[in-house]
């Protein structure tokens, strides 16, 4: 492989769709993964997560990627389920989601799921776009993750597991301009 700063590598990736794994574990390059699929994202993009953690999430360029994806267009969505169960008022609070729930120029839409209580899915946190890329997590405590921006066969099956869950949980927001 080249010499090339990590950033650039993903950057290549996105670009090319190259299928290629990023190995990741550090907070602030977990936040400019999630900003490229956020760049990339044609259509949506599918959050799995324990919560909304703001060492990553609190990214100010993180947030505006996703603000600006929303802009493009009312077929524009981003989904996030929480793990666990979740109130609307936590949801909201953080800086992340107020943010785009705030923003004016917002076309798409955010949809926020929790987890039925009953319900227990023993699978890592993850992001997924447009069924084509994906940030998965191989060990939650240590953020320890790998994405992909070419492993169709990969962000599909993160996808179907993403949409099976949703079944399975109750939504808690539901927000469009």
């Amino acid at each position: 492989m080249k010499e090339e700063s990590y950033y650039d590598i993903i950057d290549r990736c996105a670009k090319d769709k190259e299928d290629f794994p990023i190995q990741n574990s550090d907070l602030k390059h977990a936040s400019y993964l999630l900003k490229t699929l956020f760049r990339h994202a044609e259509s949506d993009v599918c959050i799995f997560t324990g919560k909304l953690f703001p060492g990553v999430f609190d990214d100010k360029d993180l947030r505006n990627e996703a603000i600006e994806f929303l802009r493009k267009g009312s077929d524009k969505k981003l989904k996030i389920v929480y793990q666990e169960a979740v109130r609307k008022e936590e949801i909201t609070s953080g800086l992340f989601l107020s943010a785009l729930m705030a923003d004016e120029g917002r076309k798409g839409t955010v949809e926020v799921w929790d987890v039925k209580a009953d319900i227990l899915f023993d699978i890592h946190h993850f992001a997924v776009m447009d069924r084509s890329a994906f940030r998965f997590e191989l060990d939650q405590e240590t953020r320890k993750a790998i994405a992909n921006f070419g492993d169709k066969k990969g962000a599909e099956n993160l996808a179907d597991i993403f949409e099976k869950i949703v079944l399975k949980s109750e939504k808690v927001l539901s927000a469009a301009n």
